[in-house]
């Protein structure tokens, strides 16, 4: 089962699989557990068979409705609802256990659903047959004895994740625009790796090789904003998640995030947030 950590969550050494199916009815039988903002090291597949539910995904509001999917992928924060009625089913896996077939591997490398730089979508799935696959994945696991337990797990696995992902490539066009994925991949992965200590637009068109004017065409085509919003954006992100489970200072968050002081990091978090750091880590604490 899910570690007991109240912030972040480990996958539990004790499933040696590194893949389990839960109940959501264990998210009803222990909601003091599963209330405030968490972060999981493993990927989660919420699939509500029955009533609505609204979760939280680096805070913003997820609804789902019965037939619904949404994965969160591994260090994203959360929070579960619990209090709304709905019934479902919860599969968590890790990245060893995906990354442990090549043809999954291959999957995630080119996958909407579990592309981290990419929205957290929420896919309708056909109920029926979703719930016989998690039945049938279900029964395999408890059959540990087969040498061919762990390949038959990967491979159903593999069709729930593929079957979700041609849904969402079918149904989906303000997800997915396959002429602006490549930069689209480009320009968030040279944000990932340098938005501490990088927040102009002039820094990334170096990076990317294009004059500001193009970049931010094809960012706001791609992803709805401008770039230098999808930046602050990415800031902003980060800060929320340091304010709300870790215990750093926010004078020391703002030096982890590249401001000179803290006054300007003050400045810069309540222009996007109408809320000052201390404000919003009451809110999640």
């Amino acid at each position: 089962m899910v570690g007991e950590s109240i912030k972040n969550v480990e996958f539990s050494p004790e499933v040696a699989l590194g893949f389990e199916i839960k109940s959501l009815d264990y998210v009803h039988a222990h909601p003091s557990y599963f209330r405030g903002v968490r972060m999981a090291r493993f990927y989660q597949v919420i699939w509500i068979e029955q009533g609505e539910a609204t979760f939280m995904v680096d805070f913003e509001q997820v609804r789902l409705r019965s037939g619904e999917m949404l994965i969160i992928v591994p260090d994203r924060s959360y929070t579960f609802d619990t209090e709304s009625q709905y019934t479902g089913k919860l599969m968590i896996f890790t990245r060893l256990f995906l990354n442990q077939t090549p043809s999954i591997e291959q999957l995630v490398n080119s996958s909407i659903l579990l592309n981290p730089l990419l929205p957290h979508p929420v896919v309708a799935v056909e109920r029926d047959i979703f719930a016989h696959y998690l039945a049938v994945l279900d029964s395999e696991l408890k059959r540990e004895d087969s040498v061919t337990h762990q390949r038959i797990v990967h491979r159903m696995l593999e069709i729930i994740l593929l079957a979700a992902e041609r849904t969402m490539r079918e149904t989906s066009n303000d997800v997915l625009n396959q002429t602006d994925l490549p930069l689209r991949y480009r320009f968030c992965n040279e944000v990932e790796k340098h938005f501490r200590q990088h927040r102009s637009v002039e820094f990334y068109c170096q990076q990317i090789g294009m004059n500001d004017k193009a970049l931010n065409r094809a960012v706001k085509q791609s992803v709805g904003k401008s770039a230098k919003a999808y930046i602050d954006d990415r800031v902003i992100l980060e800060a929320k998640r340091l304010l709300s489970y870790g215990d750093s200072s926010v004078k020391e968050i703002a030096y982890t995030l590249g401001f000179s002081d803290d006054s300007n990091f003050y400045k810069f978090f309540f222009k996007h947030t109408s809320l000052t750091p201390l404000a919003f880590r009451r809110q999640y604490r």
